[in-house]
Order: C-alpha cells, then structure tokens, then sequence
C-alpha cells in the first residue's frame, strides 16, 4: 500500500512538537546565566558585523570614513571580533563545570533523557511502521543535503561559523584604514557580505540539522516499539 503525502505531513507534524530535553533541566542558575551571555554575545557581534557591512557599503557609494565615523567603523569592527571569540570562551565555561561534576550528573541526566524521549516516542505509536519507516528515510536524506552545504561552505562546523564571523570583523577594521574606491573595493565589499551571510546561515543550519537529527531518533524509538 503506497502512502500519501498526508500520511507523512501528518507524522512531521507530530515530530515538530517535540523538541529535546532542554539543557536547563539539569542546569543550575549560573549555568543558565553563562549561557545567555554566550547567546547575547553571538547575537549582538553578529548584530555588529551587519552594521559594519553597511559602513562598507556607505565607503562604496558615497566617500571613505574619515574622523568621528571612521573611529566608530573601526570601533564597530573591533567590537564584533571581540563579541564573537568571547561568545565562544564564554560558551565552553558551563562544559569546564560539567567535565568536573560528569560522574555525579552524568546519570541523573541519561534517566531524565531516557524518560522523556520515551514519553515523546510514545506519541508516534499510533502509526504504522512502514510510514515510520519511509519518514525516518526522507529525514536522513534531508539531512545528508543539509550536511552537505554545510561541509561544502564551512566544513560542517558551527564553531568555523563563529570564528569566521569574528575573522570578517578583524578583516573589516583594517581595511577601513587603508582602502579607497575602486574595483577592489568593490570585490572586498561583496565578498564582506558574502562571507558573513555564510558564517550566520551556517549557525541557523546546524541548529536545523539537529533538529532533524532528534526527530530520527525519536523515530528509531518509536519503531523498536513497534517492531
């Protein structure tokens, strides 16, 4: 029997509810402190950096930066490198914690993941197993497409993501000091853009990919129930 699309939306649906285990079950207050101030920090270099392409664009079609709006150009790009590298120092401070207190959260944390990816699991057993199957197919293909821009762009890594992002900002500022008109601008000004959509879209994809990556696993949850 060949199954209609509605078969698999409604089963995507049902999988697009369920998100997992939020790190802040097992997080105390300075964990979900660090935490936001890593996002903040990510967000806000990433708010800069966007900020910083329109001064480029400004150098492009108007006049280059001189005096009070160079010194915030240079400012601006100082601060979103800053913000970047931070944002990744900040983020590894909670996994230091967790790497000295492993063995006594270490299992409370597998019996909290286990109980409520079963409980999720559960929601999927009124459907057969063959359109469990066939939706677990099309979302490894999806994400082997994912990975594969990913890879193709950045390397498959959020962190080059981050540190690309922080490299654009350090480029930026020292060639607002030394660069004029003229095609070659131009180039760098496009390339600017280029390179920093890239860096953002590629954190935004990683957070797709595991998303995907999740729904699998719920999947393969649901089908040993089933089998």
């Amino acid at each position: 029997m060949k199954a209609s699309n509605s078969e698999f939306a409604r089963i995507l649906e049902v999988l697009n509810t369920m998100k997992p285990l939020s790190p802040d079950a097992m997080l105390t207050s300075f964990d979900r402190l660090i935490a936001r101030i890593a996002f903040w920090l990510l967000w806000i270099g990433a708010g800069l950096f966007l900020v910083l392409v329109a001064f480029a664009a400004w150098v492009r079609f108007d006049s280059p930066l001189r005096g009070w709006w160079l010194t915030a150009a240079l400012c601006i790009g100082i601060a979103s490198m800053a913000l970047a590298m931070l944002s990744v120092i900040v983020d590894a401070v909670p996994n230091a914690v967790t790497v000295l207190r492993f063995h006594k959260n270490a299992h409370r944390r597998m019996l909290l993941e286990v109980e409520y990816d079963s409980k999720n699991a559960k929601q999927l057993g009124g459907f057969e197993k063959r359109l469990l199957e066939r939706t677990d197919k099309l979302l490894a293909i999806k994400i082997e497409r994912l990975k594969g821009h990913l890879g193709f762009f950045l390397g498959g890594a959020d962190k080059v993501a981050i540190f690309a992002l922080a490299g654009m900002g350090w480029a930026a500022l020292k060639e607002f000091q030394s660069m004029g008109g003229g095609w070659r601008h131009d180039v760098y000004l496009y390339g600017l853009a280029f390179t920093g959509g890239l860096a953002i879209g590629g954190v935004l994809l990683n957070v797709v990919v595991r998303r995907y990556n999740y729904q699998r696993d719920l999947l393969s949850l649901a089908l040993d129930r089933v089998a």
